[in-house]
C-alpha cells in the first residue's frame, strides 16, 4: 500500500455524535483547528506553538476522544490511551 500524504484523518461526524451520546467526551486529544470535535482539544497543528500536544497533555479526570494520526507515531498514542485507561480514565 503506498504511503498517504497525510496522517491526519477526520472522524465522520455521524459516528462521533453517536459515540459522544454514550460517553460525553470532554477533550479531543488528537485534533487540528479544522477537525476538532470537542470544545476543548489538544492539537496536531505543528505551526501553532500555543496549542498543547495531546501526547504531552494531562488527561486525568477527562473523557477523551482520540482519533490519532496514523503511521509510526500511532504506537505512542496507543501507549498513552492504555495508561489513561489503566488509571481509570475513559476513552
Amino acid at each position: 500500500m503506498p504511503p498517504s500524504k497525510t496522517d491526519d484523518w477526520a472522524t465522520p461526524k455521524d459516528l462521533w455524535h453517536k459515540l459522544n451520546q454514550m460517553h460525553s467526551f470532554d477533550v479531543d486529544a488528537a485534533a487540528s483547528q479544522s477537525n476538532h470535535l470537542c470544545a476543548s482539544w489538544y492539537g496536531l497543528d505543528h505551526d501553532n506553538p500555543n496549542r498543547r500536544d495531546g501526547l504531552k497533555a494531562d488527561w486525568d479526570g477527562r473523557s477523551m476522544w482520540i482519533n490519532p494520526p496514523y503511521g509510526r507515531i500511532i504506537a505512542e498514542w496507543v501507549k498513552a490511551a492504555q495508561k489513561h485507561a489503566d488509571g481509570g480514565g475513559q476513552l
